[in-house]
């Protein structure tokens, strides 16, 4: 075998150990699928957004393994507006008024190639508010909508410089200050859903471990934050003009396939990003057509050789191109010149032996780009990926740099920072190679399944679950939740969100049957509420099992509701440490790959990437089914950990002013007292309880339906001594609700007690006891 040949299948395997085999890619990405679906389930009733699309190396599966030390990369994500409509001219619909949201000016466009810049394009504005086209650049007798004006009013939108909510439990979880950056409104995040790996520093191995692989000493550290960009995007109507060639022009490699091609025109959207041409007089006026959604199914098109090409690509120019010129090459250079070399190529002919061959041509192409100072865009061939106006002694420096790595791509490839942990790992041995790949696997399917289990907290942490709440209408409560269950019945690995969103949508329904008497065809009955309620009990640790237990408070079936608080006040201790949620989920990854770490037998990491594969190609994802057939300590402890990390999964109990007609009298004017929840500029007034201590609350009142006097003064007393341990947000609440227990049975002077210890923790007019005071006040004056 030929000298490039055995180099190419080394590198070949080190990039493997490093995260970037085709197998790992699809398992990394789905991560991300999973997060955009359930990030558009709950953006549905958002009423300026229709969906948000996630993209960056991490959502194309190209964030590397614990073996890959190069640089994170940021969070991107593409928020698509609806209050900006594009319309074609033969729209009959122009002049008549649409359904405006409150605060949100409708403005509908033209869409227009710019002549003098390809493949950007300018929106003639059709009809807006008087008030907001008064803010449009008026050129050419037209009112043109402005790129930096949408990113302004998207600042105001997003709210992200005033972040509320600073004394919630969750705040750790919120967004910091933001600022423009170019398009995008940036901000940094900590705890940021969706993805663990962005949190650490990969694993820092020590010079001095014993063991041969060199990974005895481990440790992953956690960053404090996480740099997200967000850019607000309109909906184009079909694909830019410009882009025919892409359809018609030959492709010799015959890759993408013609139906490929085919389905990405017909089927991907276009998406319009607020950015002009640097070089342009107009360049707020200008808008740059996104291919995001088609570029990230290319990717997946890619073969693991072309994935490799492509992360060689990216690592070259971080760790070497640069250094040397920053600003003329970029990420999306490569991809682009990756999508060229493919389709000359072909996948078939791309190969491991090849890799380095065709990482050589890569590098020229580039360089043939910048002889012309023109690089094409991929689907837009006359729109130049470079900047405009290069600057000649910058490009022959780069070009100079690109003979070096061309000459010996190993020597630059071993100088990369990147690849650093990987080599020391692997003291250079490709015999140690198939250890670290089956690690890293097997790593990249822990971090999937706690990525998941991540979101749905964080969901919960930063209220978004209670966005389809809507204050005014409980029918559109009920409409929405049905929709969201029956979109996640076949969402894989969401079997806990399905739970959840059917616990909410049965106490909903069951709290319209206070509210709407009258009967109607698409009333659920008692019996099929019930049956929502027991299919979500397990959703969580209490949140779930609690709105069940509520309902059965209401049904007078009291046993139901002793046995369902004695067994959540049984979970105190997990249930307590909820907040934690995320930090046990760091403690325990690391964990389990230290398990990973010291398997030395091979057989046994291969029997392990065996069933994650299976399991994660099981369509139902029910993790019992297969581990419980496996003998293996290993394999049993490796499967059961992400289940046992989900029964832990615990919300704070919150009930929204839609549900309050089948709450307790004392909670229901805690909604009715309590401050608005905030979701971006829309809003629903609702309240959070402490799950013991909404339990407690419960088990008083079912010992007090069965008119024990015993369980309710045990059960008091267990009230008394949890409320100091509890911090200040859920005090208050909880000694009104105390105080209601006290004054049920009698004892008004220690209801008083625990009225006035509520004030003295929130003396805030929100505050419920005010209206017991005035209660009191008005009995005894009036």
């Amino acid at each position: 075998m030929a000298l490039e040949e055995n180099q190419s299948l080394y590198v070949s395997g080190i990039l493997a150990a490093m995260g970037f085999s085709k197998r790992e890619v699809n398992i990394r990405r789905f991560k991300w699928k999973f997060v955009e679906l359930t990030d558009n389930l709950l953006l549905t009733y958002r009423k300026d957004i229709r969906r948000c699309i996630h993209s960056g190396s991490a959502s194309e599966g190209m964030s590397g393994g614990p073996y890959y030390g190069g640089l994170k990369s940021d969070f991107d994500t593409m928020n698509i507006l609806t209050y900006v409509k594009v319309v074609d001219e033969k729209d009959d619909s122009v002049g008549k008024e649409d359904a405006c949201p409150d605060n949100i000016p409708k403005i509908t466009v033209r869409e227009i190639p710019d002549k003098d810049y390809p493949g950007y394009v300018r929106l003639i504005v059709v009809r807006a508010d008087p008030v907001f086209l008064n803010r449009m650049p008026f050129k050419d007798d037209q009112y043109f909508l402005s790129n930096t004006l949408i990113t302004q009013l998207e600042m105001q939108h997003e709210g992200l410089s005033n972040v509320s909510n600073k004394d919630h439990d969750f705040r750790k979880h919120q967004i910091t200050k933001s600022h423009l950056h170019g398009p995008a409104i940036s901000c940094k995040v900590s705890q940021p859903e969706s993805t663990l790996s962005m949190l650490c520093e990969m694993l820092d191995i020590s010079d001095d471990a014993e063991s041969n692989d060199q990974d005895a000493s481990k440790s992953i550290k956690s960053s404090q934050y996480a740099d997200l960009d967000i850019v607000s995007c309109i909906m184009s109507l079909r694909w830019p003009y410009e882009s025919i060639h892409f359809t018609t022009r030959p492709r010799p490699g015959h890759w993408p396939k013609k139906e490929t091609v085919e389905y990405l025109v017909d089927s991907t959207p276009i998406f319009l990003a607020p950015v002009g041409h640097k070089s342009s007089p107009d360049v707020d006026l200008q808008w740059r057509p996104s291919f995001n959604v088609a570029e990230k199914l290319l990717i997946e098109d890619f073969n693991q050789t072309q994935i490799q090409c492509y992360a060689l690509l990216k690592i070259i120019l971080k760790d070497c191109l640069k250094l040397v010129s920053p600003n003329i090459l970029s990420s999306y250079c490569m991809k682009t010149t990756m999508f060229w070399l493919s389709e000359r190529e072909g996948s078939d002919k791309m190969i491991p032996t090849k890799l380095l061959h065709y990482f050589i041509q890569c590098l020229k192409l580039i360089q043939t780009w910048l002889e012309s100072q023109r690089m094409p865009h991929y689907f837009i061939e006359t729109r130049n990926v470079f900047p405009s106006n290069l600057d000649p002694a910058e490009v022959k420096e780069l070009m100079q740099a690109i003979d070096k790595v061309m000459l010996g791509p190993i020597s630059a490839l071993e100088n990369c920072k990147t690849f650093e942990l990987a080599f020391r790992a692997s003291a250079g041995d490709p015999l140690l190679f198939p250890k670290l790949i089956a690690r890293s696997y097997l790593f990249a399917w822990i971090e999937m399944r706690c990525g998941i289990l991540e979101n749905m907290y964080t969901s919960g942490a930063n209220r978004r679950l209670w966005k389809p709440y809507d204050t005014r209408n409980i029918s559109d409560c009920i409409e929405r939740f049905k929709h969201m269950v029956e979109d996640t019945q076949t969402l894989e690995y969401g079997q806990h969100l399905l739970k959840i969103f059917k616990s909410f949508l049965g106490f909903v329904c069951f709290a319209d049957h206070y509210v709407r008497l009258e009967t109607t065809e698409d009333k659920l009955s008692v019996k099929e509420i019930e049956t929502l309620l027991l299919e979500g009990k397990d959703g969580d640790l209490a949140l779930c099992p609690l709105k069940l237990a509520t309902f059965y408070l209401r049904q007078n079936k009291i046993d139901e509701v002793l046995t369902i608080t004695t067994s959540v006040l049984q979970q105190q201790q997990q249930i307590q440490n909820r907040h934690a949620f995320v930090d046990n989920l760091f403690v325990r990854i690391y964990e389990e790959f230290q398990l990973l770490v010291s398997i030395k037998d091979m057989k046994t990491l291969e029997h392990l990437v065996d069933i994650a594969t299976a399991n994660f190609s099981a369509k139902t994802h029910y993790d019992e089914l297969v581990y419980c057939r496996e003998d293996r300590t290993e394999a049993r402890q490796f499967l059961h950990f992400p289940i046992e990390l989900a029964k832990n999964l615990t919300f704070d109990v919150t009930f929204m002013l839609p549900e309050s007609s089948a709450l307790p009298r004392a909670v229901q004017l805690e909604v009715v007292f309590s401050e608005p929840i905030e979701f971006d500029e829309n809003y629903c007034i609702g309240v959070t309880i402490s799950p013991l201590v909404y339990t407690l609350y419960l088990r008083f009142l079912a010992f007090k339906a069965k008119l024990d006097l015993a369980g309710c003064i045990m059960t008091l007393s267990e009230f008394q001594d949890l409320l100091p341990s509890e911090s200040l947000l859920n005090q208050a609440s909880g000694y009104n609700l105390l105080a209601s227990c006290y004054g049920m049975i009698g004892r008004s002077h220690d209801a008083v007690q625990s009225l006035c210890y509520s004030l003295r923790i929130n003396p805030t007019r929100n505050n419920v006891a005010f209206g017991y005071f005035a209660f009191v006040y008005s009995v005894l004056f009036h």
